[in-house]
């Protein structure tokens, strides 16, 4: 049995070796803490991958408004304030900007949520305006003539 016991932290010392070593090579990233118990906390590169993408994300979004200003728009066009008033966040507080260009896309998702998720009892009352348009016409035909003058 010693020899089992041997074999059993030969095969665990590797493992820990390794472990010890990824620490020593970025002991920053951890801050102190052993190797294993940063995988239960958020780890550095997933925070740097959500910074990137939220930069790229605003970048893009900031280029979609662009797009969507006509050429001869004039200043009070309501595309052209918006893109300036997206300029303006982005040149004062970039924070605040994706804070709230992640906002909108929220309050937008819950909207096509809303939208999409249509009550059984709705649908009929969508289909009564057709209903009521195709009588119109039929309204019109059975008005009496004029009467004539005497």
């Amino acid at each position: 049995m010693a020899s089992d016991k041997g074999s059993s932290s030969k095969a665990a010392s590797p493992l820990a070796d390794l472990l010890a070593y990824l620490a020593e090579q970025a002991p920053h990233k951890y801050a102190g803490k052993p190797p294993g118990s940063a995988l239960t906390g958020e780890l550095p590169e997933v925070d740097y991958f959500q910074k990137t993408w939220s930069r790229l994300s605003t970048g893009l979004r900031l280029q979609q408004s662009q797009r969507q200003v006509p050429e001869n728009a004039g200043p009070l066009n309501s595309s052209h304030l918006i893109h300036r008033s997206l300029l303006l966040m982005q040149e004062r507080s970039p924070g605040y900007l994706q804070h709230f260009l992640f906002y909108v896309d929220t309050l937008s998702w819950m909207e096509q949520l809303t939208a999409d998720t249509t009550l059984p009892g709705a649908k009929p009352s969508a289909k009564s305006p057709a209903k009521a348009s195709s009588k119109t016409p039929s309204r019109g035909a059975a008005k009496k003539p004029p009467r004539k003058a005497r």
